[in-house]
Order: C-alpha cells, then structure tokens, then sequence
C-alpha cells in the first residue's frame, strides 16, 4: 500500500532548470559562444559536477575569464528569471490529495538546503512536508540513490510503500536505485531527455490525477500495457447515473466509415487544463449540461495515453442534449451522433463501462 511520496524540486515543484540553463547561455552569448543543451543536460538534477561551464566557456573563447564577476552576473539574472516562476501545474493538487489521503511528503533534492527551504517558504508549501532532504545531508547526490534513501528513514517507510516524482534522468536513476516506483514528469527543458527508466510517464502532474497514479501504482483497475511509458495525450470521462445507477448517460459517435459506437462523455485534455476541468468541458460540449465532480473513480490505458473518469452529479431537472465536439474529425475522425440514458450492463464491450461496473460491484 502507497504511504507517502517523495518530490524532486527543481523543474519538478518550480521551474528553476530552464531559468538554470537560459542564465548561462545569454551569457555564452554575450561573448559570442554557444551552450548546447547537450553539453548542460548532464547538470540537470544534480550537483555532481561533471560539466563545468566556466571552463568550457574560457575554453571556446582561448583565453581566461573574470569567474568572480561572472558568477555575480550570472546569479543576479538566474535569480530574476525564477522569481518570476510559479509552482507547476498539478503540484498543488497533488499535495492536497496527499494531505486528504494522509500520505507522509518528503522532497529529495540535489540543492542545497538554503536554495530549496527558501522557495518553499515563498511559496507557502515548507509546511507541507514531513521530511526534507538536500545535497548538505548527504555524501552523494543524484543519480545516487543516498538522497532517497535518506528522505524513507525519515519518513519511516518503505521504498515499496513510496513514490518518488521526478523530472530528469539523474533523478530517476536515484529514485529506481532506492527502489522506488517512479513516475517521470518532464518540463521543457527535459522533455527529449531519455526517460525509459521510469515507471510512468506523464505529461504534467494536472495530466492524470493523484487517486489515478496510485491506482496504477497498486495495480487495481490496470490491464496491461505494451508501453508503460504513457504518451502525452491525457484524456477524461465523466459518469452520469441516474435510476439509481441503472442508467447511465452515454454519446454515440461516427466514424468517417458509417460505423458508431458509444461512448461516456469526454474528451482531450487541452494543454494546460486540469483533468477535472476537462471532464466538465467535455459534458457541457458533448451534453448541454452544467455538472459537478463528485469524486475520482478510476484511470485505465486508451490507445494514446491514460483516461481518468470521474463521477460527476448533474441536475436531474435539466434534460441532456446533444452537442458538438470542437474535435471532430480530429484525431479519431468522428462525429457526435447522439445521446441517451442506457443500462451499463448492456454495454460491458466497452472498456470504461466493463471497469465501472466493477467498481460499483466494489
């Protein structure tokens, strides 16, 4: 049973990765050289310092540089770029989920103590977390696993018990070194770093729930996937009972071949949504009607990602009708056909309503 999770920080809680990398290479540019993504990625996530920038910088231009001044500089537009930045989307909600669930939070990071406490106390989430573990705490930082390994001694938990969250290679080496499940979170800067050791890709932590993670996690409601690695094309379903769960509300849909199918309402999560605001934008489309969520139910693999389904209440007084999908002829090449209140027992071929079912059994 899932415990607790632990947060990386940088580019994970709050972007300062990107402002990181852009400080240096204005500066390159200012002296007309160039810093490759290539030659920084191996900084990302860690303060073991294979790559020095200083060195390659005095290096492309055959002479040596002020360092002092230059650190002063640099600083002072890092600093200025990631004031600038706000907490993630879906950190908050993934923090309160936790808190409503009473799982333990701890953060593992490679920076120092100053850096990372300082943030938190900015942004209003130091007292969030019950355990803090930074690069002064440990001999070795990432892709070691000491700072994991340290973050469940505090915690008082097991590796099977945690889920690390992470955005970078060195990070995720650290987390499944540990023995954690890792779920891979990349921002720009590290999404076309390799990431194939982690457990679970996503897109951003408002791309899939906290409830739905954990279900993965621990394996209910998960047939089996080819991939684990889930592509960035999060959706959701709303269910929509009525008849005391004897009926429940479904949209057909046309294929460009004449073929039709049912399907509960949903859709794509649009880059920057939450989830749980794309479930109510895609009933208001798909329906007419206003709803609101009641509580997560489950997330189960589709052919381009993960889709979490929600139990949704509507106003029983209002009738639904059918709308249009902003999509259509997109990537499924469909129209909305129709709409109607049907028994789910009449509809286990499809796998939303198979997985429903078992639920309410539940």
């Amino acid at each position: 049973m899932i415990r607790g999770l632990i947060f990386d920080f940088d580019g994970l809680i709050l972007e300062t990765e990107g402002p990181d990398y852009q400080s240096w290479r204005e500066l390159y540019e200012e002296y007309g050289c160039s810093l490759s993504l290539k030659m920084w990625a191996g900084l990302i996530g860690t303060a073991e310092h294979g790559f020095d920038p200083y060195a390659e910088l005095e290096a492309q231009l055959g002479r040596p540089l002020d360092r002092a001044d230059i650190r002063v500089r640099r600083r002072a537009r890092y600093a200025e770029l990631v004031a600038a930045e706000s907490v993630l989307p879906g950190v908050l909600e993934y923090i309160a989920d936790a808190r409503r669930l009473e799982l333990r939070l701890g953060i593992a990071s490679s920076s120092s103590r100053e850096w990372v406490v300082g943030h938190l106390e900015r942004l209003g989430l130091m007292a969030h977390f019950h355990a803090l573990v930074c690069c002064d705490d440990v001999q070795r930082t990432k892709p070691a696993s000491d700072l994991y390994l340290s973050v469940l001694r505090v915690l008082g938990l097991d590796a099977k018990q945690v889920i690390a969250l992470e955005d970078s290679p060195n990070g995720i080496t650290a987390a499944k070194a540990a023995g954690l499940f890792c779920v891979a979170v990349p921002n720009d800067l590290t999404r076309d770093l390799p990431m194939e050791n982690a457990d679970l890709r996503l897109a951003s932590l408002a791309a899939l729930p906290l409830e739905a993670v954990l279900s993965r996690v621990s394996g209910r409601h998960r047939p089996a996937l080819a991939d684990p690695m889930v592509p960035d094309r999060p959706r959701a379903s709303a269910v929509v009972l009525r008849d005391g769960g004897h009926s429940v509300l479904m949209v057909r849909h046309r294929r460009r071949d004449g073929t039709e199918y049912w399907q509960l309402p949903g859709g794509g999560v649009h880059n920057g949504e939450k989830v749980e605001d794309t479930v109510l934008r895609e009933l208001r489309e798909e329906t007419g009607l206003e709803g609101r969520i009641v509580r997560f139910l489950f997330a189960i693999p589709y052919k381009y990602g993960i889709s979490s389904t929600f139990l949704v209440e509507v106003d029983s007084r209002v009738e639904a009708t059918l709308g249009s999908d902003p999509e259509e002829d997109g990537v499924d090449h469909h129209k909305l056909a129709g709409v109607a209140w049907l028994p789910p027992a009449e509809l286990q071929d499809n796998p939303e309503i198979e997985q429903l079912l078992r639920v309410l059994r539940e």
